[in-house]
């Protein structure tokens, strides 16, 4: 199996992520790893097909505060990380699914120049 790339949406998904703790981010990317080559990640995962769009997931790691990463492995044989957030309260956090859901059109308009 040929292991898929990985990249940041944007510089702004790359900020978001190095703003989480080092820990949580060494994390991650371990589930990234995991991911890339087929494999389930350790972190919880639900996928936001109908909130972000095909393709995209939230990877969870719960905690005080708790942080989650929007990815997308769906196109262009790459894992494109979204968005990265800490999380504080229960429920959904329509704020950052809606940051995701705009990088997530904007992955779009990549996949369609490349593809």
């Amino acid at each position: 199996m040929v292991k898929k790339g990985f990249e940041f949406v944007s510089a702004a998904a790359k900020r978001d992520f190095r703003a989480l703790p080092v820990d949580e981010q060494t994390a991650f990317l371990s589930d990234f790893d995991s991911l890339q080559q087929g494999l389930s990640p350790s972190s919880s995962i639900t996928y936001l097909v109908g909130s972000v769009g095909k393709g995209a997931f939230e990877l969870k790691r719960n905690g005080s505060p708790a942080h989650r990463v929007v990815c997308c492995l769906k196109y262009l044989d790459t894992l494109f990380v979204l968005h990265a957030f800490a999380k504080s309260t229960n429920g959904v956090d329509t704020k950052n699914i809606a940051t995701a859901s705009a990088r997530y059109k904007e992955l779009m308009g990549r996949v369609r120049d490349r593809g």
